[in-house]
């Protein structure tokens, strides 16, 4: 499909749906602002492509990780295995699986250098920002595919809320907020979260459950105000993860008999993670001021069976620890107070921002080759092992500046110098197949890079805005700790170019919002996971040649009637290895596509919602999201073929409380969330191990507002 044409057809029967069938009802879609160039903005003035999955939307009990969310969003793709931290998001083909993020998630400001931390619960969220493209002008490191930006509710009013939810799988959840105002210049919020529910896979050998999850989250908020002029916000979240075991399994008989496995050996996936943050606002006649401050730790412990079979043929073991520190200060022009600049307007902004990282990796795969079906008892068992410890800091000079060439043209302008210092101490060793000597390697390494960004915007009318844009993309280089005979420990920087058109409109008298974007990407030194022949479960990071994507995403929301709303998306990405030699085997990859880059994403959500005369408030909501055709593996040997997701909810409420059914997954589709070639030495029938996506579940949740 020519993708032109494509998203031409997109807005046209997008737009005669909308439209279908209005009235003169004098209904408004309200207002979306964001703060995706760091300052509050409305949604239609940020030239862009921006979705933004509001609180209302948050609070659909069907939604209940940031996985839920992505199916919502166009051309965003969440891969990864069953346990919380192992949550790799892929925005318009760019992302990452071993390495660090290409796209990079945010909590309040604060960004999240490894994946480990991003998947959390979803509580007292105000909403979520999903931006699309480069983002390092503003948002610094590991941004090149975009940002996902989660924004929580400010404390500001008194009250308390709390919910249950029971469903099937043995779901509980238990959740509580509340928040006091010691003072006028203070408020403060306390929230929490316990949920558990049964694994979704059953494990042959013994009849148990492998994929439980068991979750304690917390977050509290400090916001003081002590002039009218002055913000301090102190907030703190922590997370206590005790997942059950990765649940990989061959392939093909996961497609004939989803959510069984084969283990002879069940293990589980730890993590703990806490997070403590200031963020300080002064705002001055001409002058605003922001600092943020913040430390995360997070740690994870896991083992498991990685021979897919009843067998003790493989186990690992894997311990991983990482603190960070995160300073950033900037400075921009108040609100209603740009600078003259020959006549013209100018608004600015101006930021330093500084991090540090240590982590540390301790695994051991342990082998036993000799044994097989005929042969139990003492086996030698052979060891692959890694430590690795990296530090790395970087710092950042940015600058962004708009300037108002007229009333309706704008052009705007930014730049971000970027520099970023490794050191890792790498000691590794094999003994599996072809014993390799232990490697002991002190490494160290600078990187630096600018990253320009430029846009123009052209305000057709009062509801219709016009953009370009052009965006370099960075990614540091760094180092494997997997020793590879097929790959360097060291692998370079990627950087990328992305070209932007689009449009953003609200029209039939703000009734409805239409907003579209086209786009290409180009990018050198793509840092891509290649699986190690004959080492278990270990995977190095190379830099493939070139490669392109090209395609569009449009989004649509609608106020039908007074009790009617509905929401839709789509989007389409081609994105190819221009050209690739796999490493392990020589392959030569050129035009295959991607993997985990689903050729298109699409969703739509209708709702009712009516208040009766008796105070008694009544929904009912389904909401779809389809996932299209993309393939597991470099060489596009294996592929999941598109699948489509229902979920249903309604429920009535009154004076604060609310009852609420859901499905999730109405019509329990079978389909397969990530997939990857497993060791060599016990290669499963089909070549492949993957993991299922979640069955149907049904539940019932109680609200309660006090």
């Amino acid at each position: 499909m020519n993708v032109w044409r494509g998203a031409q057809l997109c807005i046209v029967a997008m737009i005669t749906s909308a439209t279908a069938g209005f009235g003169e009802m004098p209904l408004e879609l309200p207002a979306v602002r964001v703060t995706a160039e760091k300052r509050p903005q409305a949604l239609q003035d940020v030239p862009m492509s921006v979705s933004v999955f509001d609180a209302d939307r948050l609070e659909n009990p069907t939604i209940l990780s940031l996985r839920d969310v992505s199916y919502h969003i166009p051309n965003l793709y969440m891969s990864g295995l069953s346990a919380r931290r192992t949550s790799f998001p892929f925005i318009r083909g760019l992302g990452s699986g071993q390495g660090e993020p290409v796209v990079t998630t945010y909590i309040d400001g604060v960004p999240q250098l490894t994946p480990n931390t991003i998947d959390i619960e979803l509580l007292d969220l105000q909403r979520v920002e999903v931006l699309r493209g480069p983002q390092g002008t503003l948002y610094g490191r590991n941004t090149q595919g975009g940002v996902i930006h989660l924004v929580t509710r400010q404390a500001e009013e008194a009250g308390r809320a709390g919910s249950i939810t029971i469903g099937e799988f043995g779901l509980q959840r238990y959740d509580l907020s509340m928040t006091t105002l010691p003072s006028k210049h203070a408020a403060l919020s306390l929230s929490g979260v316990y949920t558990r529910r049964e694994g979704y896979t059953v494990n042959d050998f013994d009849g148990s459950d492998v994929d439980d999850r068991d979750t304690i989250f917390g977050r509290g908020q400090l916001r003081l105000t002590p002039t009218e002029n002055l913000e301090i916000v102190i907030s703190v979240h922590g997370q206590v993860d005790r997942d059950g075991d990765f649940v990989l399994a061959d392939l093909d008989e996961l497609r004939q008999d989803p959510h069984r496995i084969n283990h002879d050996y069940v293990g589980y996936t730890e993590r703990d993670l806490y997070a403590p943050s200031v963020t300080i606002k002064r705002r001055g006649d001409r002058v605003e001021t922001t600092s943020i401050t913040a430390f995360t730790h997070w740690d994870a412990d896991e083992k498991t069976d990685l021979d897919f079979t009843d067998l003790d043929l493989l186990r690992r073991e894997v311990e991983e620890e990482q603190d960070q520190f995160f300073q950033e200060l900037r400075w921009n022009s108040a609100d209603d107070a740009a600078y003259e600049l020959g006549g013209l307007g100018l608004d600015w902004l101006f930021g330093l921002s500084y991090f540090h990282s240590d982590f540390e990796h301790d695994s051991v795969a342990i082998t036993r080759p000799n044994l097989s079906f005929a042969t139990f008892g003492d086996v030698d068992e052979r060891r692959d092992t890694a430590q690795f410890e990296l530090e790395d800091y970087g710092i950042g000079v940015f600058g962004h500046a708009t300037l108002a060439v007229t009333d309706r043209l704008e052009l705007a302008a930014g730049v971000r110098y970027a520099y970023e210092r490794k050191e890792a101490d790498v000691n590794l060793a094999a003994e599996t197949l072809a014993p390799l000597p232990a490697n002991v390697q002190s490494l160290s390494d600078s990187f630096d890079e600018v990253l320009p960004r430029v846009s123009a915007s052209l305000r057709l009318s009062e509801s219709v805005l016009t953009y370009v844009s052009a965006a370099k993309g960075f990614r540091s280089g760094g180092y494997n700790h997997n020793l590879s005979p097929a790959g360097a420990l060291e692998f370079d920087e990627e950087s990328s170019w992305t070209y932007e058109i689009g449009v953003k409109s609200t029209l039939f008298d703000n009734r409805v919002r239409l907003n579209a974007a086209l786009f290409q990407i180009d990018w050198e030194d793509m840092q891509l996971d290649v699986p190690i022949t004959g080492l278990p479960g270990r995977f190095f990071l190379d830099n493939a040649g070139e490669a392109e994507s090209r395609g569009f995403e449009c989004e649509l929301t609608v106020q039908l009637t007074q009790y009617w709303d509905a929401i839709g998306g789509v989007g389409y990405t081609d994105a190819t290895f221009d050209s690739f030699i796999e490493p392990l085997n020589s392959t030569d990859v050129a035009g295959h596509n991607l993997p985990n880059v689903p050729e298109f994403t699409w969703s739509a959500a209708l709702r009712r919602q009516q208040t009766l005369d008796s105070g008694l408030q009544t929904w009912l909501g389904v909401n779809v999201a389809g996932v299209g055709e993309f393939q597991f593996d470099n060489l596009n040997t294996e592929r999941q073929n598109d699948y489509t997701l229902i979920n249903l909810r309604g429920g009535f409420g009154k004076d604060g409380w609310r009852v609420e059914g859901w499905v999730r997954n109405l019509f329990d589709e079978e389909f397969i969330i990530a997939a990857l070639p497993p060791p060599a030495a016990f290669a499963t029938a089909s070549g492949f191990a993957g993991r299922s996506g979640e069955p149907r579940m049904a539940g019932v949740t109680l609200s309660l507002e006090f």
